[in-house]
């Protein structure tokens, strides 16, 4: 369900995007750790997940929402 805040207004959606934003108890905004990998191998790949999905973000900065494609390498190409 999305609610437009502005009209009030609610409708259905098919996609969302969700960020999480790590906090300390004082409510301030903290870094996030590396992430760690079982193998040299494993990181590789997500890196170059990272990489491919930063350029599509980056062509396509100016494409509206409604009109963007699907993410590539988010599993869903």
């Amino acid at each position: 369900m999305l609610l437009t805040v502005a009209k009030g207004a609610k409708s259905m959606t098919n996609r969302a995007k969700l960020w999480y934003v790590p906090v300390n108890e004082s409510e301030k905004v903290i870094d996030v750790p590396p992430m760690p990998y079982k193998s040299s191998e494993q990181e590789a790949i997500g890196r170059d997940v990272y990489e491919e999905q930063k350029a599509f973000r980056s062509k396509n900065a100016d494409m509206p929402a409604s009109f963007s494609r699907d993410t590539p390498g988010a599993g869903n190409n």
